[in-house]
């Protein structure tokens, strides 16, 4: 027998242990997928629902109305409301958490 024959047969042996070793997760988790398909939980009824046949909501029902050209930033003058304007003026001045947020 020659050294590469010797070489040949021992390797021959290394490669099946490296198969099985990789082969055990698979089958580990061919097991634990055979094994969740077992249910020992009792069958479920679905429960029967009598269902309406029209919501009652339909009858008022009122399309959406966009106001995309509505104020966005200084909202509160949509109001018209003077002294409501004046308001802001003043808390925007003397909010020192606003202050210190715009710093």
């Amino acid at each position: 027998m020659t050294m590469n024959d010797q070489n040949i047969r021992s390797n021959a042996g290394g490669a099946w242990k490296q198969a099985r070793v990789q082969s055990r997760p698979v089958m580990v988790l061919a097991a634990v997928m055979f094994m969740g398909g077992c249910s020992f939980a009792p069958k479920y009824d679905t429960p029967s629902v009598q269902t309406p046949g029209a919501f009652k909501e339909t009858n008022d029902w009122k399309m959406a109305q966009p106001s995309d050209d509505a104020i966005r930033g200084d909202w509160w003058k949509m109001f018209g409301d003077s002294q409501l304007n004046t308001y802001e003026d003043q808390v925007s001045i003397s909010n020192q958490n606003l202050a210190a947020g715009w710093a």
